[in-house]
């Protein structure tokens, strides 16, 4: 590829670590040349503060961090429900849970995505939706919440948790380990999926790779399913694919902002953030030449020895 490097090393040897403290601990020593995991919420900031510049960087991504709510159960069949939920969570306090690894939005498209135009359709105010839910009067208030171990989705979870309790709902939280967490909340056998976590990074610099696998009625599958929230409308799925069959230019771009603002004024998802991720080497690796690419992160080729 163009403006790759051929490669600096013979063999790169990859070990499967979930703890993000000890891969932390394994760079500082040495043991250890790159992860893959950013450090842990509660020694981010002390990690960032130690090393940027020298060992550590932050990268840009092309992301939306969410909670989708079931559309086909109660309490989340209710639009008016779902509106409420979205002036309830407040993305400034997650940007706080995420130790500023996290870009405040509030809408399907990333900032970077072509179609992006910026939405504040929920402002936070915990009034209005606690106004809202009892105008709406849900017949289930019995609710649980999915998220998975990874630190800080957990602590995501557990202030989404709290936010619903606020409301009036009475939410259980459910925390899965990382590793099956989407192939458990993708079964439509999971009994009690009602609400949970997740994120989408860009697999292709395009709108519908937001559109498509998320929110239409075809990706709803008995197993590996990836529309959570079970949204089917129709009439804005006509739009995505029509906007699919033409070349990408600016009026394609503005149909895709209106098919954004269409799709939360429906309020499948509550997005909060756009994710920064970051480069952490031991200091025997020439962090400069690293070369991160939104899409495919850090590329292995660039990385060397100093």
């Amino acid at each position: 590829m163009p403006d790759l490097p051929g490669g600096h090393v013979d063999k790169i040897n990859i070990t499967v670590m979930r703890n993000q403290s000890t891969q932390v601990n394994d760079i500082e020593s040495g043991k250890l040349n790159w992860i893959f995991d950013p450090p842990p919420t509660d020694r981010y900031t002390q990690t960032k503060e130690k090393y940027e510049g020298t060992q550590f960087r932050t990268e840009p991504t092309i992301s939306t961090y969410y909670f989708w709510m079931n559309q086909e159960r109660p309490p989340f069949d209710d639009v008016k429900v779902r509106q409420a939920v979205n002036y309830a969570v407040d993305p400034d306090a997650l940007v706080r849970i995420y130790s500023g690894q996290l870009a405040p939005t509030q809408q399907i498209l990333p900032p970077g995505m072509p179609g992006y135009e910026k939405l504040n359709l929920y402002p936070h105010d915990m009034a209005k939706a606690k106004q809202m839910i009892k105008e709406a009067n849900p017949s289930d208030m019995d609710i649980t919440v999915w998220t998975d171990s990874e630190s800080p989705n957990n602590d995501a979870g557990a202030y989404y948790q709290d936010v619903l309790n606020e409301l009036g709902f009475n939410a259980e939280l459910k925390i899965l380990n990382a590793d099956n967490y989407f192939t458990v909340i993708g079964n439509e056998t999971t009994p009690d999926l009602d609400t949970g976590w997740s994120d989408w990074f860009e697999d292709y610099p395009h709108p519908n790779d937001f559109f498509q696998p998320l929110l239409s009625a075809d990706s709803i599958q008995p197993t590996n399913n990836q529309n959570f929230s079970r949204t089917e409308l129709p009439e804005v799925e006509k739009k995505v694919d029509q906007l699919g069959q033409e070349l990408l230019g600016p009026e394609q771009e503005k149909g895709y902002a209106e098919v954004d603002k269409e799709y939360m004024e429906a309020a499948p998802w509550v997005p909060y953030g756009t994710r920064t991720l970051s480069t952490f080497v031991s200091s025997d690796i020439n962090l400069d030449n690293i070369i991160w690419n939104p899409t495919f992160e850090d590329d292995f080729t660039s990385i060397e020895f100093k």
